[in-house]
């Protein structure tokens, strides 16, 4: 057509095999392409009812690629309502994966809102080199460490190297087991236990 367009009207209401518009190939596959462009060369699909992207005839997988060069060259957003993205009814290989070559960010500072880490009864596990926990939250309970069931261990005694483990408060430093009035147990094995302040009270509730 020269500099002129094409347009494709259709007055139908079908879908499916019944579509009002149908672009379909025999033999050989379909390529939608402004690559060679050389004005604005966008690609632009819009629906007013579901966009399905389907490649269940033959289990094939959907590859997205870009070419972009900046921080947001993919976009995935949702103006209403939220994104679900989920392996939860793969009979397979239900894993998901997120890989970036540079920083992975989970932000939700817009609307302060929660970032949640749920395994049932699986194991979350983090393998780096400085594994860092920071809030900027001014109350008592800014960092929270919760087990509904079970302990919590904070141990190093795997290490080969440094192995030591260090507690800094600049406030009151607690160790409270007063909920069911358990135990607190100090075991330094063969090594010494070493108490040093300006005044060390001890006292027995038992009196």
């Amino acid at each position: 057509t020269g500099t002129g367009r094409i347009d494709l009207a259709s007055g139908g209401t079908g879908t499916g095999a019944t579509a009002a518009i149908t672009l379909a190939a025999t033999n050989g596959g379909i390529d939608l392409s402004t690559s060679g462009a050389a004005g604005n060369g966008n690609l632009t699909l819009r629906s007013a009812g579901t966009l399905v992207l389907d490649t269940t005839a033959n289990n094939t997988n959907i590859e997205i690629l870009s070419g972009g060069d900046s921080s947001s060259s993919l976009f995935l957003r949702s103006d209403r309502g939220g994104i679900d993205i989920s392996t939860s009814a793969a009979n397979g290989s239900g894993n998901l994966t997120l890989r970036s070559a540079g920083n992975l960010q989970l932000d939700t500072s817009i609307a302060n809102a929660t970032i949640l880490m749920r395994t049932g009864t699986g194991t979350v596990d983090i393998s780096s080199g400085l594994v860092q926990v920071r809030s900027q939250n001014d109350n008592l309970t800014a960092i929270r460490l919760l087990a509904d069931r079970g302990g919590i261990e904070i141990s190093s005694g795997t290490a080969s190297g440094n192995g030591n483990v260090t507690i800094k408060s600049a406030g009151t430093l607690t160790l409270d087991t007063s909920a069911n009035n358990s135990n607190i147990m100090v075991r330094a094995g063969t090594g010494r236990i070493d108490l040093s302040g300006n005044t060390i009270l001890i006292n027995s509730g038992a009196g």
